[in-house]
């Protein structure tokens, strides 16, 4: 009988140095599923290496070579409890249903002028990683504040496409860029 190749894991210092991320980027990326399943021994936490190699092969672009977008910036899941939004969390899972997943990157966001954005792109990083790229269909503001919701639909065209699987080099700031798009 032929034994499984072993699985060999890193901690957030070797995604650290192996990504050029800071520990708070590494671990983020880490919860979010994005270098695939977390696992711990009861004290560490863990990626597989190769996941995390995959991630380190994707093209580094600047955000001045893409097209313009509503950038925004999430982190792992969180609890969210707010009963206008209605969904259980917010931020990135990688391994979640599609539904939840869009749910709980499109809900919610301060932006001025939404509906200027009908149209555009709607991309979604985590750690500067692209995990998300659609076309805004439409914006509903939220009765209890100035934050918005967003339809998105599929994108397939050249701009959306110039978007995928890639990691961009952005600016500080916080969680909503309108690159390009004022």
């Amino acid at each position: 009988m032929k034994l499984p190749e072993p699985v060999r894991l890193i901690g957030p210092p070797g995604v650290m140095r192996r990504l050029a991320l800071h520990r708070e980027s590494a671990i983020r990326l880490m919860h979010a599923g994005l270098a695939g399943r977390l696992y711990t021994d009861g004290q560490r936490e863990m990626v597989e290496l190769a996941r995390v190699d995959e991630l380190g092969a994707r093209p580094v672009k600047d955000l001045a070579e893409l097209p313009p977008a509503l950038l925004l910036r999430v982190g792992a899941p969180e609890p969210d409890d707010d009963p206008e939004v209605k969904r259980p969390w917010k931020g990135w899972c990688q391994d979640a249903p599609r539904e939840e997943q869009l749910a709980g990157v499109t809900r919610r966001w301060p932006v001025s002028h939404a509906e200027l954005l009908i149209g555009q792109l709607l991309v979604v990083s985590v750690s500067g990683f692209i995990v998300e790229v659609g076309r805004i269909e439409s914006a509903t503001q939220y009765a209890s504040d100035l934050t918005w919701a967003f339809e998105i639909r599929d994108a397939n065209d050249g701009e959306a496409t110039a978007w995928r699987n890639i990691r961009t080099r952005q600016p500080g700031g916080g969680g909503v860029l309108r690159h390009g798009l004022d």
